[in-house]
């Protein structure tokens, strides 16, 4: 298999150089088109749903064997068309630079090229292996997730192709999320003359934040960002609007929904009952959960590991993936199949490049042994 590095680096290579941010359709579509052209290759049957935001792919392969394995991964960035312009896929050694590279146009190849592995032996030792490619993941996968959840139904096992960690760990836990937007309406009033008819959206929420703050909890592992603020529109005007983009981070159900229903108490109520409030949002995705049947995965993929003479490590994350849909479902789950790296959403993204091949290896390897068992 390694006279085929070439041959991933090449797709990995294309891949990074099409700019497919969330809201760049074009791009989006030129990544989920190539990655259906190799599935076709390998004799995947492939179907590429269309919305007006987006596009997502879904390919079936059935075998002989027992059990049905779900591969996921996503096509967006968070990077805006252009960027591929002014700092392409570059290799520097040991590491590999581009838009996306980690988070997760690697992982894409690592999907694409175990499966041509485990086609080129011949291996049919599954019921059917089911690949979905979202289109739409960095916004919160509002297309994608319907799609996750309805094939990972009837599925044994999954595997997402988020990178791994940078020590080379897998992620076999996630925190969950829930998203929020909350808007003040008062009343405004010229500052200097008549303060006192003016009800200050900007002071309810600042009385707000305090209180949304105090949720953080080292402890338990909850964490509450108000992470965007806006209002007002002149220093000399009582502001009558103001808003907060609020992000949750929870790690597991009965602590999320303790948490939100916290959060419902604190904004319910305005200290200045002339200022209105009014909360949106909610749970976006579940706690992914280490479960026994997570343990048995692992091992599973550990075994294959030491046959390669990796050591495989895990461990849990506040970050958040599809992975957490198909989890609240029951089915196991491993995160950070895709190859290591590191510094994702910036401009130094990198994977390590010998992480490539050695992922792929480790991934055929597992779905090898796991339609042996």
């Amino acid at each position: 298999m390694d006279t085929k590095e070439k041959e991933l680096e090449f797709l990995l290579s294309t891949l990074v150089n099409i700019d497919s941010g969330s809201y760049d359709y074009g791009g989006i579509s030129r990544v989920i088109q190539t990655l259906a052209v190799s599935l076709k290759e390998i004799g995947f049957k492939t179907e590429i749903s269309k919305t007006s935001e987006t596009l997502n792919l879904v390919a079936k392969k059935y075998g002989t064997g027992q059990k049905t394995i779900l591969l996921i991964g996503h096509a967006d960035t968070v990077f805006e068309r252009g960027t591929v312009l002014s700092r392409p896929y570059k290799i520097e050694d040991n590491k590999i630079f581009g838009p996306g590279i980690a988070d997760m146009k690697a992982g894409l190849v690592t999907i694409i090229y175990t499966l041509k592995t485990l086609e080129n032996i011949k291996f049919t030792n599954y019921k059917e292996f089911i690949v979905v490619i979202g289109g739409d993941e960095e916004i919160g996968s509002p297309t994608s997730k319907e799609l996750y959840e309805t094939e990972a139904a009837n599925a044994d096992a999954c595997f997402v192709f988020e990178p791994g960690r940078v020590d080379g760990s897998l992620v076999s836990a996630r925190k969950g999320v829930a998203s929020f937007k909350l808007s003040f309406i008062g009343s405004a009033s010229h500052a200097g003359e008549s303060p006192e008819k003016g009800a200050s959206a900007i002071k309810e929420l600042a009385h707000k934040i305090i209180a949304l703050e105090a949720l953080n909890d080292i402890y338990t592992g909850v964490t509450v960002t108000i992470g965007v603020i806006n209002g007002g529109t002149r220093s000399n005007i009582i502001p009558d609007k103001a808003e907060a983009e609020i992000d949750v981070r929870l790690p597991d159900l009965n602590t999320a929904y303790e948490v939100i229903n916290k959060i419902k108490r604190i904004t319910e109520e305005a200290v200045d009952s002339r200022v209105q409030i009014v909360l949106e949002g909610g749970l976006n995705r579940p706690p992914m959960i280490k479960t026994e049947d997570t343990e048995s995965l692992l091992n599973n993929v550990r075994d294959a590991g030491s046959l390669l003479g990796m050591e495989i490590k895990d461990q849990s994350t506040g970050g958040a993936s599809d992975g957490n849909f198909v989890a609240a479902l029951g089915v196991p789950v491993l995160d950070g199949m895709g190859p290591t790296g590191g510094n994702y959403h910036r401009a130094d993204e990198f994977i390590y490049r010998n992480s490539l091949l050695q992922k792929t290896k480790l991934m055929a390897l597992s779905l090898y042994k796991l339609g042996l068992e």
